[in-house]
């Protein structure tokens, strides 16, 4: 029953967001953050288009609703909407519980993702192997915070029997607020994936080699890919912003072309994303 609830729950989230989660990560804004902690609680909502590929590891690319923002409290608590730091398109939702008072440059809390199913894919012997049903995981994030930089560690484990394993990112991010309407954010990821995973969104099996006509291919755990990250967020108004991002990641390990998964699409994967930005 609890995972039943959670599943609806997460579902209901994603539904309502409509976006690629991995478009988000590294690109949501960050300038003004520090200003609305400081002045109390505060927070930002983004609104726009996403473009990445319709599949972790494709080269056919789609356009898609974006939905990312944060909330903090005067305690310096806050939750967080955006996506993670890896070529999956996955939605997370985070919260840190630890008040300012307490550690001023360590953020940490429990977190929610939302993993988007791979069905109805342009590339046809791809489509032609079972479908994957979203995934929906849990797990813990730990950040820590030095001058501009950000270093942020998070893992998440499959809580719905989509895949059965775990994923986990790092991510160091540095923010550069050139002006008083401009600032520019710059980042670096890698992340990791259990061989559950690997297999599933990397792998074929003979029942998938025999409807696409794929070789089968097993997927080992590994490091799944390395990305870099840029954005600018010009606000100009008080309240009104806008945002343009870009991801790139390069998938490595089993995860590389020599998956026939990614072979049938890139191994170079770009997201973007063009959002407006509204401050409260």
């Amino acid at each position: 029953m609890k995972r039943l609830m959670l599943g609806a729950a997460c579902a209901a989230l994603a539904s309502a967001l409509g976006m690629s989660g991995a478009v988000m990560a590294g690109v949501a804004p960050t300038g003004g953050d520090v200003d609305v902690a400081s002045k109390g609680a505060g927070g930002y909502v983004g609104l726009g288009a996403s473009y990445a590929p319709d599949y972790e590891g494709g080269d056919d690319y789609e356009a898609r609703p974006a939905l990312f923002g944060k909330y903090t409290w005067e305690s310096g608590r806050f939750v967080n909407l955006g996506g993670t730091a890896e070529a999956g398109s996955a939605a997370r939702l985070s919260v840190n519980v630890i008040p300012q008072s307490m550690r001023e440059n360590w953020h940490f809390g429990p977190l929610l993702q939302y993993r988007q199913e791979r069905s109805g894919v342009d590339n046809d012997k791809v489509d032609d192997m079972n479908d994957l049903d979203a995934a929906i995981e849990a797990g813990l994030f730990l950040s820590y915070l030095r001058d501009r930089w950000t270093f942020t560690l998070a893992g998440a484990a499959d809580v719905s029997s989509e895949y059965d394993g775990f994923i986990s990112d790092l991510k160091v991010q540095y923010t550069w607020p050139m002006s008083k309407t401009w600032t520019f954010t710059f980042g670096a990821s890698t992340s990791y994936a259990d061989g559950n995973y690997m297999d599933t969104y990397f792998g074929v099996d003979s029942r998938d080699a025999v409807r696409s006509g794929l070789d089968t291919y097993n997927a080992d755990a590994g490091f799944k890919d390395v990305g870099l990250s840029a954005s600018a967020h010009f606000t100009p108004w008080k309240r009104w912003g806008i945002l343009a991002g870009v991801n790139y990641y390069r998938l490595v390990g089993d995860a590389d072309d020599s998956s026939p998964v990614t072979d049938e699409g890139s191994e170079n994967q770009i997201h973007g994303v063009v959002a407006v930005t509204y401050r409260f």
